[in-house]
């Protein structure tokens, strides 16, 4: 995953106050077809109902805007993303890294021969962040301050309290070493950015880390930091403990070799742990003098049962934590394949064109009459997706209020004329005929609310009538004479969009799609 287009996108978002969850921004950002364009993100931006502005500008002009924006700078031939911002009267700002701190304020004319004049800018909002609670991280620490507190409530000596606090923080660091392993979006990612030479997931993930092929360090160290934790509270003594410190110093020094000889990567969480594992053994190296007793068999007995149920409860656990990275970047390549535009629009071109001409009128909801592209939504006012799919035609009808014309024709097959689906329809052929002004207010009414009663009151409407029960069973019969048995169906110039889609994919499809006929036409005027 290139993590770096993903954080840039989302600090953006998250400076001008939008809060967005990184595995959603994921799955729509990378399954863009053409990802990493300024088009992919003005298009995940749309999809989050952000407005954003993508222009291009004279260079000269930067110094002009007084709020951050999205940029390419052509840095040794690569084009990378930035956000950047005037700093003083020739300075800019720019941010290119993980962590928020990391920016670079170089002079305007450096910027200018960096960048290609065109930016992304979307308006500030006030929406509050909403914070969630690391569950986990916040049993970490109450496991590690019940084990504190045990020690000091039974007088224990300050070098085992400062072992268990010392346990408690190799836990917290051994969670964010799996989180690099189970998640795209990790709390850990803000300490692996040091410089260049560091990169956490690369050194957790990799062959080397796995020790003979079957356990990987991450996977040993919380075991290992568990079973600490759980054996001082069961009263496992010191005395067994050190030996146990003391057979953790060969992993730190291979982890270090591993890095800095195999991979020539470093991870600073790794080497937190490591830090962490030396300096419990420094503080226990006094109990390297104690002598064996009775109780000594009990905390060798009580330390192999903790570190067998801790082992076998990981091995039960971990692979339910592994699934949701696992649905993610499943979800992305199947949207990815769904989005992807240039395979869509010649297979488009190639289904065939249906006659939707018929002697009744379908519900105008908006557009041109002469737009590039004509959709006719098949629906049904009580089919759930239905809702979803008028929402989108909404959205795109304001999006596109030139290029796209927009109708609505009913398939509603129910013979008992009380049935709600009758009624509901009936009331907005008429809604729509006694005042086409208001009836996007009566729909959206009937979409938001869904209330049958409330509806037909709203619109006036008692009982269906003839009038519209005739347009009713004209839209019904051509449906079911062109093979349509289902809602919600669209058809774009009098094709149906394909069934292996969702209906809501149009949205991914629209913009593609109206460019190409705009430049058939273009070209058809020009050979004309």
């Amino acid at each position: 995953m290139s993590a770096p287009y993903l954080t840039i996108l989302n600090q953006f978002l998250t400076r001008q106050g939008y809060y967005i969850g990184l595995d959603e921004l994921y799955v729509e950002f990378f399954s863009h077809p053409d990802f990493p364009s300024f088009q992919s993100i003005t298009n995940t931006l749309d999809h989050f109902s952000i407005h954003s502005l993508a222009a291009s500008i004279p260079k000269e002009q930067f110094g002009q805007l007084d709020q951050a924006v999205l940029v390419h700078l052509s840095v040794q031939g690569k084009n990378q993303l930035a956000i950047a911002e005037k700093e003083g009267e020739n300075g800019i700002r720019i941010w290119q890294g993980e962590d928020e701190g990391k920016t670079v304020v170089i002079k305007k004319d450096e910027f200018v021969n960096l960048w290609d004049g065109n930016l992304i800018a979307i308006e500030k909002n006030n929406q509050k962040k909403s914070y969630s609670i690391d569950r986990i991280a916040l049993l970490i620490v109450l496991l590690s301050f019940l084990a504190v507190y045990q020690e000091i409530k039974g007088q224990g000596n300050i070098r085992t309290i400062v072992f268990q606090g010392l346990t408690g923080l190799g836990l917290y660091l051994s969670y964010l070493v799996i989180q690099t392993t189970i998640r795209f979006n990790h709390h850990g990612s803000r300490f692996c950015s040091f410089s260049k030479s560091t990169d956490c997931e690369r050194v957790i993930n990799s062959d080397s880390s796995r020790i003979l092929g079957l356990f990987s360090l991450s996977d040993l160290s919380l075991i290992y930091f568990l079973t600490l934790n759980f054996s001082l509270l069961m009263g496992v003594s010191t005395s067994i403990l050190v030996w146990v410190s003391a057979l953790s110093l060969p992993v730190v020094i291979y982890s270090i070799y591993q890095q800095a000889i195999i991979l020539k990567k470093w991870c600073p969480l790794c080497l937190g742990i490591g830090l962490v594992l030396c300096a419990q053994f420094l503080i226990l190296i006094p109990d390297f003098k104690s002598v064996f007793t009775y109780n000594s068999f009990y905390s060798i007995g009580a330390l192999l049962i903790i570190g067998s149920l801790v082992f076998i409860a990981w091995q039960w656990l971990k692979p339910f934590l592994t699934v949701k990275k696992d649905a993610i970047e499943q979800a992305k390549e199947l949207k990815t394949f769904k989005r992807n535009y240039h395979l869509f629009v010649p297979y488009f071109h190639s289904l065939p064109i249906l006659d939707t001409s018929i002697t009744v009128p379908d519900i105008h909801l908006s557009g041109e009459t002469n737009a590039p592209i004509k959709i006719l939504a098949i629906t049904n006012p009580l089919c759930k997706h239905c809702q979803e799919v008028h929402h989108m035609l909404e959205h795109l009808g304001q999006k596109y209020p030139e290029d796209l014309r927009i109708d609505l024709r009913f398939y509603t097959p129910q013979v008992d004329l009380n049935d709600p689906r009758i009624l509901v329809s009936c009331g907005m052929l008429k809604a729509y005929k006694e005042d086409k002004e208001s009836f996007h207010q009566r729909i959206n009414h009937w979409y938001e609310r869904g209330d049958v009663r409330s509806f037909l009151e709203t619109v006036g409407l008692e009982r269906p009538e003839d009038e519209y029960l005739q347009i009713l069973g004209k839209h019904t019969k051509w449906c079911s004479a062109n093979g349509i048995g289902v809602t919600p169906v669209l058809l774009l110039n009098n094709r149906v969009f394909p069934t292996f889609y969702q209906t809501t994919d149009l949205a991914h499809m629209v913009g593609a799609l109206m460019k190409d006929i705009k430049s058939e036409r273009v070209e058809n005027f020009q050979s004309g």
